[in-house]
């Protein structure tokens, strides 16, 4: 995105998450419905397919920078997908080609953020499985 080299980390963040949710419950051409956000969290069944869609679309791109993997991180982390989320935020550094330029540092603690929330996101998931 032109510009996103100044951006902050909380527009970072809001690429990463609000948007993301945004893209899922905003009616569209071919989603005539608007959802509330909550129907990503009840695991609703049109909520649960766009969110597959938008994972397919992303995961169909080219994922060579930190927005890429991020947008795709936050994507599996809405659909439950924690541990995938976890292994694409986790890219080893020598997957990433070397003629991808270095992510802005707003990136990088957005990046950070959506790590952590993804991590909890694990853990809670792993805990409720136990009981």
């Amino acid at each position: 995105a032109r510009g996103s080299a100044r951006w902050g980390a909380g527009r970072w963040w809001q690429e990463l998450r609000a948007r993301v949710i945004s893209e899922v419950c905003t009616a569209t051409p071919a989603h005539a419905a608007v959802l509330p956000t909550g129907a990503i969290v009840r695991g609703e069944e049109e909520a649960l397919r766009r969110l597959d869609g938008l994972i397919a679309t992303t995961q169909s791109l080219p994922l060579d920078n930190a927005w890429a993997r991020g947008r795709l991180a936050s994507l599996l982390d809405l659909r439950g997908k924690h541990d995938e989320a976890l292994a694409t935020l986790d890219v080893n550094a020598a997957e990433v080609p070397a003629s991808a330029s270095p992510p802005p540092k707003g990136a990088i603690a957005a990046t950070r953020l959506l790590r952590e929330l993804v991590s909890r996101h694990a853990s809670y998931a792993s805990e409720r499985a136990r009981r």
